[in-house]
């Protein structure tokens, strides 16, 4: 049976957002939330409602120790309780140490060189991590 995830690269100012299926293992990178409060959590409705899901996928940003007792990860966690509770689906979590590095690292790639990142490029640094989050549960899944 084939799932549909969302996958989410959780910040205190910025949410990158993925979605996958477990058919293929694959995944894309689909927005960068930048709104706040209440006004995330209606983006989100939007995209379940498009997307339909079947789970969900917060990155957990743990230490360097492997432990997931830094503040961080600790608004991560409540981050996915708050999105298991208001859409009562599944959320699993990933860890996600290097994904903001990979995603910058992937966005260099594709810049001439001397070339700076945009702005554009920067907002997209999010859901290019939260694709890479969720690429890693999507291998787990197989």
């Amino acid at each position: 049976m084939t799932i549909t995830a969302l996958g989410f690269d959780y910040g205190q100012k910025k949410i990158g957002v993925a979605a996958g299926q477990t058919a293929t293992s694959t995944a894309e990178g689909i927005e960068t939330i930048t709104a706040s409060g209440e006004e995330i959590f209606q983006r989100i409705d939007a995209l379940v409602n498009e997307w339909l899901p079947g789970a969900l996928v917060v990155g957990l940003p743990l230490g360097a120790d492997g432990k997931d007792d830094n503040p961080t990860c600790k608004a991560a966690r409540r981050f996915g309780d708050e999105l298991a509770k208001r859409f009562s689906l599944p959320v699993s979590y990933v860890d996600e140490r290097l994904t903001s590095a990979e995603a910058d690292n992937a966005l260099r790639q594709t810049l001439a060189p001397g070339k700076k990142l945009t702005e554009k490029k920067r907002k997209a640094r999010d859901a290019i991590a939260a694709k890479m989050i969720l690429e890693s549960w999507l291998n787990e899944q197989a």
